[in-house]
């Protein structure tokens, strides 16, 4: 009964230690694949405010101030979204429609230029929200590059049609 035991026990800890080290790979291999997607979809961003700046849409000072960051944590594992912020800015809806119309557009033919992976059927980038705060755009880019992402894609868009309902 003793030997029982302790053979339930041996395993249960081997079953807990292969799970903790699968975790670490997984979230090590998530980390590694976030941060790839992030460097190629920061270059994409990078060259489309350079377009963006020449088109008089925002200023060399402008184009040099965005920082991002990640916004996969809110969303959940596996989505390949980020969010860039332009400082300052006027706060000209007009402006900001102009602005994200000009980098879907550069964003695309930048993907197409330089061949960036996609899920099949889909562009490589789409900018899925931008909005003005304190003189600030911030403008959320979604990288394409798998499921997760196309899948957060299509809830914001599910949760933009019941917005504009009655």
């Amino acid at each position: 009964m003793k030997m029982t035991l302790e053979i339930v026990i041996a395993l249960l800890i081997a079953l807990f230690i292969l799970w903790f080290i699968r975790r670490f790979l997984l979230r090590r291999m998530t980390n590694r694949l976030r941060d790839d997607a992030k460097r190629q979809t920061d270059r994409a961003m990078a060259w489309a405010l350079e377009q963006a700046e020449g088109q008089g849409l925002i200023s060399n000072r402008q184009r040099k101030s965005v920082n991002s960051k990640g916004v996969a944590d809110v969303w959940g594992r596996g989505v390949m979204a980020f969010e860039y912020t332009l400082k300052p800015i006027s706060p000209d809806q007009k402006l900001a429609s102009h602005i994200k119309e000009a980098l879907n557009s550069s964003l695309q033919i930048y993907s197409k230029e330089n061949k960036v992976h996609a899920m099949e059927g889909t562009d490589a980038f789409s900018v899925t929200d931008m909005w003005l705060y304190k003189n600030e755009l911030h403008v959320d880019v979604a990288y394409l590059m798998n499921e997760s992402t196309v899948e957060y894609l299509r809830d914001l868009k599910k949760l933009d049609e019941e917005k504009e309902l009655p």
